[in-house]
């Protein structure tokens, strides 16, 4: 697909959604379908911004926004005093829902790490389950050899097995 066609697109969607909220990198990402480069070349060309938050002490806890940047700087003349808190008030709201992603991060990390402790607690029952099956098949192993040397035992004497068990005590179900 041709790259203006794509930088057409994206910027039909953004204006689409009225300018009122950042645009994602997965939105931009489906408009632009597998031209990733055309994305570069409008953060390039200035006309939209790339803002990147970070969640957490960590870098992988960053989150990107992609905004509309407009091309004609107004001049101190055109700007409305009524805007300015429509400003300010977009401003809070980014500012609310960083720290609404923040608060759900925390909390998937919680979770993360209760998992993490679940799943080690269940590999300890694993393994404890794998040494009784091992033993377990050890032990068969053994009452198969005893069966073996009673039926060996029971033809040199000319005699039945269930004799054998009698002579030496054991029980038929032992």
């Amino acid at each position: 697909m041709d790259k203006e066609i794509c930088k057409k697109r994206v910027l039909r969607y953004i204006r689409e959604q009225g300018y009122t909220r950042p645009i994602s990198l997965v939105e931009l990402q489906n408009q632009l379908g597998e031209n990733y480069c055309t994305l570069q070349e409008l953060i390039t060309d200035e006309v939209i911004m790339e803002r990147k938050f970070d969640l957490c002490d960590s870098v992988s806890d960053t989150v990107t926004l992609y905004l509309f940047k407009t091309l004609k700087r107004k001049s101190s003349q055109d700007v409305n005093p009524r805007n300015e808190p429509k400003i300010d008030s977009q401003k809070e709201t980014y500012t609310n829902q960083i720290q609404s992603l923040r608060d759900q991060l925390r909390l998937l990390n919680k979770e993360e790490t209760a998992l993490k402790n679940q799943l080690k607690e269940n590999i300890e029952i694993h393994n404890a389950l794998d040494e009784h099956y091992r033993r377990l098949h050890e032990y068969n192993g053994i009452k198969d050899i005893g069966q073996m040397l009673f039926g060996k035992c029971a033809e040199i004497e000319g005699t039945t097995i269930k004799g054998m068990y009698e002579r030496f005590g054991v029980g038929l179900n032992d």
